[in-house]
């Protein structure tokens, strides 16, 4: 969501105008304070499509077996989804899990050291630095939650 394949280099991430406004929006609500759950009840009261709906209206079919309503909607999770994704920062992260030789449906998550991250792959929508000091403000309120005062 953001992105889109390049009609000419399908192996090269374009900026999706659109999205990638939305995007930019979503980082804007939560460094302004607001919760994940309340930046997604806010594009959903504008109106404003789903990742799986935004491909759906391109023409994109995406298999869903957990849509629960007519149209899908935005949620708590796709905008933390949005907001934890290094792709937004032009860095490329393949390699994080592999899949078995006998059952392709079961993945192996690998350590970091072993992924494949490449930096200044694409076009960045957020500053490097708005990123990462999203990244530790998502692990200080994860560490509130987690640490309730003695």
């Amino acid at each position: 969501y953001g992105y889109q394949k390049d009609s000419d280099n399908k192996n090269k991430l374009v900026v999706d105008v659109y999205a990638a406004g939305i995007v930019k929006e979503i980082y804007r609500m939560k460094l302004s304070g607001m919760s994940q759950t309340a930046i997604a009840n806010a594009l959903n009261k504008q109106g404003v499509l789903s990742p799986m709906e935004y491909k759906h209206s391109l023409g994109i079919r995406i298999q869903d077996n957990f849509k629960t309503h007519e149209q899908a909607e935005w949620s708590a999770m796709s905008v933390k989804r949005i907001l934890e994704n290094e792709v937004y920062t032009g860095t490329l992260v393949q390699g994080k899990t592999s899949i078995t030789a006998r059952d392709e449906k079961n993945r192996i998550h690998k350590p970091e050291d072993d992924w494949v991250i490449t930096k200044d792959a694409h076009e960045p929508l957020i500053d490097r630095e708005l990123y990462q000091i999203q990244q530790h403000l998502i692990r200080q309120l994860f560490q509130q939650i987690l640490q309730p005062e003695q």
